[in-house]
């Protein structure tokens, strides 16, 4: 068995050091169509269909570490070369991280329910997430959703009757039935004590979006500034600073938790925690003195920061708090906005 560093290497995409959106063409090392499986749990569904049709690639979105390495054991010891893992939040990949008409098949299998009705706002499923991975599909894609609990499935079945992305390909909303299916732990466990499965197979039917703009790793943001300053000064007494912003109608939370300075020379770096929706980065944002009088704000490679709006306006606020101490230094160029706003 191959230490788990081989594992990561061989089976986990490593997303946040690619180019969004993710081309499965440079994941896999054969080019076939793709197949999604959103939080494979114990992972025997995803090994199943990878092994009973080979002449597709497979991709499993996990965030728990345990099964995720369980997967690699298993993927390991079949010897599969069309299964990868990406350990992701799954609203994050499905807006952020694939292209449109990506996928043939994405399965959804008995995703956690959140009983409580003050918690449904915690359920996957939601109207947004339905349209997102509606768009991931090819045309005439499908998408499968199974759970065993009832509650549940007439709030898929009320999100799914209400959109227009996607089609029934069934005479009924939900079946209590699929021929052929594989049989899932979950789904088992359910007919042991007498408990119904819901099944969903629906299919994408509208015209095909427009593709994503390309969101590559090395176009980060940057701020330049000329004159003299002593950065000790700046930072001096820094304390924690948080903001609340909202964006295209996505909540952005922005927190300077502190600043470091560089082990032997003048830069200092700010930790700074994103949150912009379901998408989280932790990043380092730079401050560094070039050349005696020219000072560069730039995102750390620490954290792999992707350009986003928050990623731009941390800086913005970075760069604010400079001038706001500096107020002498002249703006030379910025890529975050206006920072005399």
């Amino acid at each position: 068995m191959k230490p788990l560093s081989e594992q990561i290497s061989d089976y986990l995409i490593p997303w946040k050091d690619m180019d969004w959106p993710l081309n499965p063409d440079t994941i896999f090392p054969s080019e076939m169509p793709v197949v999604l499986e959103i939080g494979f749990g114990d992972g025997s569904f995803l090994i199943d269909i990878a092994t009973r049709f080979p002449d597709r690639n497979y991709i499993g979105i996990e965030l728990a570490w345990d099964p995720i390495q369980r997967l690699f054991k298993k993927i390991e010891r079949l010897g599969l070369e069309n299964v990868r893992v990406l350990r992701c939040d799954a609203g994050q990949a499905m807006t952020s991280l694939f292209q449109h008409a990506t996928f043939d098949e994405v399965f959804i299998n008995h995703p956690d329910p959140w009983p409580k009705e003050r918690h449904h706002r915690r359920r996957l499923l939601q109207r947004e997430f339905i349209r997102a991975v509606a768009l991931s599909l090819k045309a005439h894609g499908t998408l499968t959703i199974a759970t065993d609990h009832a509650d549940y499935a007439q709030w898929i079945s009320e999100i799914l009757e209400s959109q227009e992305e996607l089609g029934n390909t069934l005479n009924e909303t939900r079946v209590s039935n699929l021929d052929g299916r594989i049989i899932t732990r979950y789904q088992k466990k359910a007919q042991e004590v007498g408990i119904g499965n819901h099944f969903f197979v629906w299919k994408r039917q509208v015209p095909l979006g427009a593709e994503k703009p390309r969101d590559r790793k090395e176009d980060m943001p940057n701020v330049a500034l000329n004159g003299q300053v002593d950065l000790d000064d700046v930072f001096a007494g820094f304390e924690r600073q948080n903001f609340q912003e909202r964006h295209r109608d996505v909540d952005v939370q922005i927190n300077l938790v502190r600043a470091f300075k560089q082990h032997g020379e003048s830069h200092y770096m700010v930790e700074t925690m994103i949150k912009e929706g379901r998408l989280n980065q932790q990043i380092g944002v730079n401050v560094l003195i070039l050349a005696g009088d020219k000072i560069t704000i730039k995102t750390s490679a620490i954290g792999f920061p992707r350009a986003t709006w928050g990623v731009k306006r941390a800086l913005w606020h970075v760069s604010r708090m400079v001038l706001a101490k500096a107020p002498h230094l002249k703006i030379v160029n910025s890529t975050v906005g206006d920072l005399l706003e």
